[in-house]
């Protein structure tokens, strides 16, 4: 495995609490865009919610240059995610909350602006 850290040049997280949903959004920024490549391939392989339950892939299409989307459902929760890398940044957002207030299709839409941001 690559090491990564030596393409980090820097970046960002933000939290978002509601009543009942969380969000989470994270950017960094690497060296260039091979190396941006190869973190994104890298967060691919990490496991989601642990060993709770498999996560489902969904298309993040529209979204950057290259990425991929999840759903994970456990008892009484769901969470959704989605990363992706334009140029040298790769971009993350994920959603926890109740059944049917966290799903892709609440998430895809702030990905979608987080994304618009960076181009």
């Amino acid at each position: 495995m690559a090491d990564h850290r030596l393409g980090f040049r820097h970046g960002y997280r933000r939290a978002f609490a509601g009543p009942e949903v969380t969000l989470s959004s994270t950017v960094v920024r690497l060296a260039h865009s091979t190396a941006a490549s190869a973190f994104l391939a890298y967060l691919r392989e990490l496991p989601v919610g642990g060993n709770a339950a498999t996560a489902v892939e969904v298309p993040a299409t529209g979204l950057g240059e290259e990425g991929y989307g999840w759903h994970l459902e456990v008892p009484g929760s769901e969470s959704s995610g989605f990363t992706w890398r334009t140029g040298d940044l790769v971009a993350t957002i994920t959603m926890s909350g109740p059944i049917g207030e966290a799903d892709p299709d609440a998430a895809l839409p702030l990905a979608e602006r987080v994304d618009g941001r960076l181009g």
